[in-house]
């Protein structure tokens, strides 16, 4: 019987997902080539997050366990974890959305297919393009927070276009009086996808649609590791224009979606990270120039003293345990230490639940330093201690001279880049109390 840690299935699932694609490959060539663009690496990327996020290792483990059925939304996240698991070990059956079923239907035969897109695909607007030199792709308002200091710089000529996350990216850009463009519901298509590519062409061809109005631009996109930034990636070479990738942040596992990138030139935040990405992307041009979003502000008369927590999501790695064990491990610190300032940022895409917020707050020492009113580097500039599970925030702590605690209980192997001297990881709640009490306290034999 096939038992893998969190970890472990994650590296199956890259494995299984590029070997689904092979197989579909050998069965037909053009399986996902759409109007002579390779939607490959696209489908890579979306159906990575898809299987990710739908936390099926949870319900695995649980329907081994019990000898229970496996629940899953398509016939390829069966195919793909079957890849993983023996049949005989785990039981798998789709069950679709209805919506999902009529849309597999209709995309079956062109005409339907023709008519439904006439239907719900049909705001073929013609947007201003006068003057924009620099398009930023977004699909969550967190990342125009993230690209906003780079587009003030350039403002006159930029504008950000806004793929998903709607209301709140068009509430975000009003309030900083940023331009922006929302993708039009606009899409027809020339053949009939494929029910791997179905999703994919629509968006290709809603960014084609938009981009093909501008001319001799450059797209800028965060992370790179969307299906969205793919697509809009093969778009703008199809029309001439150059696309930029901006590293926002870093990843404990280098999945599908960071693989086989080929953006014009992709800006990294140093050479041990391009150097890591190289080895799964043969084709892309790595610039290291730092991180646009750090002020160094260590002239600060602030002394810094401040124990800060960078929360994350539940995701396959971070289990709802490891999660609650870390929301706990803040409340301990802060009622241990009454005489410090205990920082926590939420996760801009994962808020805490009211009632855990309000349980922290109950701590007088407890504040919050969320990104709608705090930069990053507020709060490094004021922390002697910085505390998370696998975030990037790890990493940019250490350039404001923070020692990093980091929290790995998962079944992640040792933190990646090694962050050397200035961490210390620990693989238990006991540890970490303990480890934290001696930051404290100056204990420098903690670090090796």
């Amino acid at each position: 019987m096939k038992q893998f840690s969190e970890y472990d299935y994650l590296q199956q699932l890259i494995t299984s997902i590029s070997s689904y694609v092979e197989k579909k490959l050998k069965e037909d060539s053009n399986y996902f080539i759409y109007k002579d663009v390779d939607l490959r690496y696209a489908f890579e990327r979306r159906i990575w997050f898809d299987i990710t996020r739908h936390l099926y290792y949870q319900n695995i483990q649980q329907c081994i366990a019990n000898s229970t059925v496996l629940f899953v939304s398509s016939q390829t996240h069966k195919d793909i974890l079957y890849s993983i698991y023996d049949s005989d070990q785990l039981s798998i059956k789709v069950i679709q959305k209805i919506a999902a079923v009529v849309k597999n239907t209709v995309f079956k035969k062109k005409l339907i297919m023709d008519t439904m897109l006439s239907l719900l695909y049909r705001e073929k607007t013609i947007v201003n393009t006068v003057g924009y030199k620099f398009l930023f792709v977004s699909i969550h308002h967190k990342f125009i927070g993230y690209l906003g200091s780079i587009y003030e710089k350039l403002s006159d000529n930029s504008v950000f276009i806004i793929v998903s996350d709607i209301e709140q990216s068009i509430s975000f850009c009003r309030e900083k009086g940023y331009n922006y463009i929302v993708i039009k519901n606009y899409a027809r298509l020339v053949s009939v996808p494929t029910q791997d590519t179905i999703e994919l062409t629509i968006v290709y061809e809603r960014l084609f649609f938009l981009l093909k109005q501008f001319k001799n631009v450059r797209v800028i996109v965060p992370e790179g590791n969307s299906h969205v930034y793919e697509l809009a990636n093969l778009a703008s070479k199809k029309l001439g224009h150059k696309t930029i990738c901006i590293q926002q942040g870093w990843s404990p596992v280098i999945h599908n979606g960071f693989q086989n990138m080929h953006f014009d030139k992709f800006l990294c935040w140093g050479d041990k990270f391009s150097n890591l990405l190289r080895l799964y992307n043969h084709n892309q041009k790595f610039i290291s120039l730092g991180s646009h979003v750090l002020e160094m502000n260590n002239n600060s008369s602030q002394k810094q003293e401040c124990i800060s927590f960078f929360l994350q999501a539940v995701t396959p790695l971070i289990t709802p345990e490891i999660y609650c064990s870390f929301i706990q491990l803040i409340k301990n610190t802060a009622k241990v230490n009454p005489d410090k300032k205990v920082v926590v940022r939420e996760h801009p895409s994962h808020l805490l639940a009211n009632d855990i917020k309000k349980d922290l707050q109950s701590c007088e020492n407890v504040i919050f330093m969320n990104s709608d009113k705090y930069t990053l580097s507020d709060i490094y500039s004021i922390s002697k201690i910085t505390v998370s599970i696998h975030s990037t925030t790890l990493i940019e702590a250490v350039m404001y001279n923070n020692i990093v605690l980091i929290y790995n209980l998962t079944s992640l192997p040792k933190y990646e880049p090694d962050l050397g001297c200035c961490s210390v990881e620990v693989h238990s709640f006991k540890e970490a109390i303990k480890a934290i009490d001696k930051l404290i306290k100056n204990d420098t034999q903690l670090i090796d």
